[in-house]
């Protein structure tokens, strides 16, 4: 017992100090210093507080980002390719806002940089020395080359400093201490391996066939009908529908926007019902739906981009509207058929009631008996019980307890504690319940190693510590900060070529 409490302060004492460690935050500062390839062009992304994050600021930071894909996006098809370029840019834009509203915040607390800091700062770039000296005209060089002004040059830099000052700032106050890293080495040298067996019926390991579920039905006819009569509204509503078939003649680097219009057009004035399956198979630039001539299938509102739902759901159906433009170019769409909103029918559903309040009930059940076979240490009944009502123990793997969470289980408090005092194969004697669900847990292995972390290795340990820490922060801090800020984006950025 002794053991178990030391265990269990251990891990809750780890885990106070582990949430700071796998926060891993990105605090993207993006490169103020980036080198010649600056980008020329006036104009807004976003307005902070007042204060402009200037075009070219941001498509540097798209530049920047792009580069280090090293082309890969140009590989993705044009629709996946679209998506993650303006999910690329969102990030961008995003991380010079923050950037921005670090600087403000640190402004505002008197984080002040002098003239001669800032030259200083100069000074020491790289690529403005020359046999260890600062070279003036490379300086001046640059400048002109990048179409920087003096005044702008040395802005950003005093933007730099005031970022760095900042980190270290929140570096003094979250420096991680020597028994921080020792119990991190600690975690990470105690592996473990766990069987677990979800007994819940929302789990999916109790299975109920379709004979059952009919059985169930007959007997217990008026509390499947009463669960409909409850739920009809919350689960059994369908909402309204469309199936379409579409054709896309799309615009991209091959095609321009006059030559995509021509072309679907032409193919307007030649498409019926009765055609419009071939003409998309030979004709249509969306191949996933072409090889079934055009069939998106059947279609709720919110599956389809605005200006192509708008179209199909206001049709009627046998019609053929278009062309419609999009951000994948122009379509024309066959309205095969409209559904209604409704409710679905108890007779189409009442089997599948019967067998999800068969489930439960089974479940119920199983959970009473293994509770009485755990309390009584007979884990034998238990794998017995488990296998008779189908239920399978899943392997975690090995994991050690610098993990955030246990392999295919998730973090579930108490689990740790609850198999620290245990032999392999042995069990907690009560089930872990976590969120409505209930565990069997058992050990499969365990291995501790004892080591004693060199004091370079401590301090290696440290200072990651440190630095994730530092990240959580600062992401919390700049949170508070945009609570209060006004923000403004140029969405148009995002959307751009």
């Amino acid at each position: 017992m002794s053991q178990n409490i030391k265990w269990q302060r251990f891990w809750r004492r780890f885990k106070v100090f582990i949430i700071l460690i796998i926060a891993v935050f990105a605090f993207a500062i993006i490169g103020l210093f980036q080198g010649p390839e600056f980008l020329s062009g006036g104009g807004v992304a976003a307005m902070v507080n007042g204060q402009p994050v200037t075009l070219m600021d941001f498509r540097r930071a798209v530049e920047n980002m792009e580069r280090s894909l090293g082309g890969r996006i140009n590989s993705l098809p044009a629709a996946q390719r679209q998506m993650f370029t303006r999910s690329l840019r969102q990030r961008a834009l995003n991380q010079l806002i923050s950037q921005k509203l670090a600087i403000q915040a640190a402004t505002e607390e008197r984080f002040f940089v002098s003239d001669q800091e800032v030259m200083d700062r100069i000074i020491e770039i790289g690529i403005f020395q020359e046999n260890g000296n600062f070279n003036r005209q490379a300086y001046e060089r640059y400048l002109q080359a990048t179409r920087t002004s003096v005044a702008d040059f040395e802005s950003e830099r005093r933007d730099e400093i005031i970022i760095n000052r900042l980190q270290m700032a929140f570096t003094r106050g979250a420096k991680a201490l020597p028994v921080e890293a020792e119990l991190l080495a600690k975690a990470q040298g105690t592996e473990l391996e766990l069987r677990f067996a979800d007994l819940s019926a929302s789990g999916g390991s109790i299975k109920i066939s379709d004979s059952a579920a009919k059985s169930y039905l007959e007997n217990n006819g008026d509390s499947v009908q009463t669960f409909y009569e409850d739920n009809k509204v919350a689960r059994y509503k369908t909402e309204e529908k469309v199936e379409a078939r579409h054709i896309l003649v799309k615009i991209d680097g091959k095609t321009d926007e006059a030559t995509a219009k021509k072309k679907v057009d032409s193919l307007k004035s030649k498409a019926t019902k009765e055609n419009f399956a071939e003409l998309a198979t030979s004709s249509s630039d969306d191949p996933g739906s072409a090889k079934n001539g055009g069939s998106l299938g059947s279609f709720s509102k919110g599956a389809m981009v605005p200006e192509f739902e708008e179209a199909a759901f206001s049709a009627e159906a046998g019609s053929i509207v278009g062309p419609i433009k999009t951000q994948f170019g122009y379509h024309l769409i066959y309205v095969e058929n409209k559904i209604p909103a409704g409710t679905e029918p108890f007779d189409s559903v009442k089997l599948a009631i019967a067998k999800e309040l068969a489930q439960k009930s089974r479940s119920s059940e199983l959970i009473e008996k293994v509770k009485g076979q755990l309390a009584e240490g007979k884990f034998a009944g238990v794998r017995s019980s488990l296998k008779s009502a189908g239920v399978e123990f899943v392997d975690s793997g090995n994991f050690n307890l610098a993990q955030s969470s246990i392999p295919k289980l998730g973090d579930i408090p108490g689990v740790i504690s609850s198999v620290m005092d245990l032999e392999p194969n042995q069990m907690p004697t009560k089930l872990i319940q976590h969120l409505g669900k209930s565990y069997v847990v058992e050990l499969k292995s365990k291995k501790v190693k004892n080591e004693t972390l060199a004091e370079d290795k401590v301090r290696e340990e440290q200072v990651q510590i440190t630095s994730r820490r530092v990240g959580q922060l600062l992401s919390a801090w700049l949170e508070e900060v945009q609570e209060s800020s006004k923000i403004v984006s140029n969405e148009q950025v995002l959307a751009a070529n």
